[in-house]
């Protein structure tokens, strides 16, 4: 194995090599220098995507990817990485609810939180069980 180069980024990098191989299809139209919270604007670098040159539109348009794999993995990504509340500007509750069993292996340490919430959110009756 070559030695690693600071700034070199290889697929160790990411969570899984199917992310990794999902970057592939990102291309940026334009340079994307700075990190922004604000993630009505389809132009902006989502902060919670720093190792990653994308635009909030890219991410959606993952978000939406025909593949399954590389949707879980980028369900999972915003569940995983972005606050709280702005998972709900990018995902619905039932996607959330239909994608956790696909994106739960790649939520890392925040697994337990979605699976308490979820538990929860059953628990009480808020949302229904999975059919």
């Amino acid at each position: 194995m070559p030695p690693s180069r600071p700034g070199f980024r290889t697929a160790r990098f990411f969570a899984s090599r199917r992310e990794a191989a999902s970057l592939s299809t990102v291309r940026p139209r334009h340079p994307v220098n700075t990190l922004s919270t604000d993630l009505d604007d389809d132009a902006a670098q989502p902060y919670f995507v720093w190792d990653v040159p994308m635009t909030v539109g890219e991410l959606k348009r993952l978000l939406r990817d025909p593949d399954d794999s590389v949707r879980a993995l980028w369900i999972a990504r915003v569940m995983r990485e972005a606050r709280y509340d702005d998972v709900w500007k990018l995902l619905s509750l039932e996607e959330v609810l239909t994608w956790f069993p696909r994106a739960q292996r790649h939520l890392g340490r925040s697994r337990r939180f979605w699976e308490f919430l979820i538990g929860e959110w059953r628990r009480r009756g808020l949302v229904a069980e999975p059919a």
